[in-house]
Order: C-alpha cells, then structure tokens, then sequence
C-alpha cells in the first residue's frame, strides 16, 4: 500500500501559523455563511416523499452541518436518514435503486450536484473575505 507524503509540511505550517487572527477570523464567518446556504440549497435540491423514507422530508430534514473536528476551518455537510433497518438511504435517493418487487426507481441526485454548481462561487467569495481583510489588516500597520 501507498502513503501519501506531503514534503514541506511544516514550512507550510508555519507559514499558516503566521495567518493574523483578525483574517482567520473573517474567513470563518464567511465559511459560515457558506456552508448554511450550501445546506439550504441541498435542502431546496433534495427530492421529498420518494419511496425509501418513512415520513416525506425524512432525508431532507436530515441535511446539516458540523465543524470538522480533525481540520480548522473546515466543515461537514451530512445527511443521516436511515430506514428501518438502520441503513441510510441517501445513496438510494441519489444514485437509483430497485424497489422490494424488483421495479426501478430512477436516480434523483441532490447533494453532489448542488454542491459542484457551488463549489466556484463559494471559493471565489471566501478568497476574497480573506484578501479584503488581509488588506484592511495590512492599512491598519500590521505585517
């Protein structure tokens, strides 16, 4: 098995540790704004009543967020329906499944999507929280 090696870590690190706070800052509450309406926008996106869920909205209602407690600055966006045996039922939502009598259900994808026709603007905008306090940040005499 191969391991993934990221050489230059720890200049990488230190050069992230030397970030001002007052940036770090502007950035998390932006990354905050992102990620609740990335939520909303899968919430809108998500298909409700198909057939794998037991009350219409399950999967829907299902559909949050949580800070990535491995990573600053990061976030998880899940859903965790489950059906009566305890197995999520999001893949049969988003990728199609077959119904106890053998029917099709055809896909009806909602959390990738959304998040790919996202992805673009959300990166643009916290870029541009991070220089737009960089720069207030370098006005006021901090270096």
């Amino acid at each position: 098995m191969a391991y993934a090696k990221m050489f230059g870590r720890e200049k990488v690190a230190v050069r992230l540790a030397r970030i001002p706070a007052a940036v770090q800052a502007a950035v998390k509450s932006q990354l905050d704004r992102e990620v609740a309406d990335m939520v909303e926008a899968m919430k809108r996106a998500c298909p409700v009543g198909v057939d794998v869920e037991r009350h219409p909205g399950e999967l829907r209602d299902s559909l949050h967020s949580y800070p990535n407690p491995k990573r600053d600055l990061s976030y998880r966006i899940i859903a965790d329906a489950k059906d009566e045996q305890g197995r999520f039922i999001g893949q049969h939502v988003e990728f199609g499944h077959l119904t106890k009598d053998g029917a099709h259900v055809p896909a009806s994808p909602f959390f990738f999507p959304t998040y790919r026709a996202r992805k673009r603007l959300m990166r643009s905008r916290l870029a541009a929280a991070g220089r737009k306090a960089f720069k207030l940040f370098a006005s006021q005499g901090g270096s």
